[in-house]
Formats: C-alpha cells, sequence, structure tokens
C-alpha cells in the first residue's frame, strides 16, 4: 500500500509482530526517493507515531501530510472496521 501526498509518501514496509497486536510499519520518503522516516506503533503512547531518520526539514504542509496519516492510521487501529 502507498500513500501518496503532495511532497512525501507513505510504503508499507512489514507487518510488526512484536506487537500485540501486530501492527504495520511504513517507510516515509520525499518526491525523491529519499528516505525520511518511519511511522510505527509507539507501545508506550499506545498509538502510531512519526520516527525521524534524518534531520529533516519539513514545510507546513509537510507536517499535516504527517499528522494526517498518523491520525488515520490511528482512527482505524482504534475504531477497526
Amino acid at each position: 500500500m502507498i500513500k501518496e501526498y503532495k511532497h512525501i509518501k507513505f510504503l508499507m514496509l512489514e507487518l510488526n509482530r512484536e506487537t500485540n497486536p501486530p501492527t504495520l510499519k511504513y517507510l516515509c520518503a520525499n518526491k525523491s526517493q529519499e528516505d525520511l522516516g518511519l511511522v510505527q506503533w509507539y507501545e508506550p503512547w499506545k498509538q502510531y507515531c512519526y520516527f525521524d531518520k534524518v534531520e529533516g526539514i519539513y514545510s507546513q504542509s509537510c507536517l499535516l501530510d504527517i499528522a494526517d496519516f498518523l491520525s488515520q492510521l490511528n482512527n482505524l487501529k482504534n475504531n477497526p472496521k
């Protein structure tokens, strides 16, 4: 699964079997295919979070895209269909 936004995209990497229940890991990349970070379940906070891999500089719209993606994942996790 790939979720694309204006400046960034998220690619599903793997199923994280270390969480209970298992959760998904996503790679965040820019349009130049550079890896920016990971989105994965953060057990201490009981939610999906963004883990930066680089010392990035993000515009407001990029941060809103990351926040939107996190919100969608957390909503699905909390309200499974």
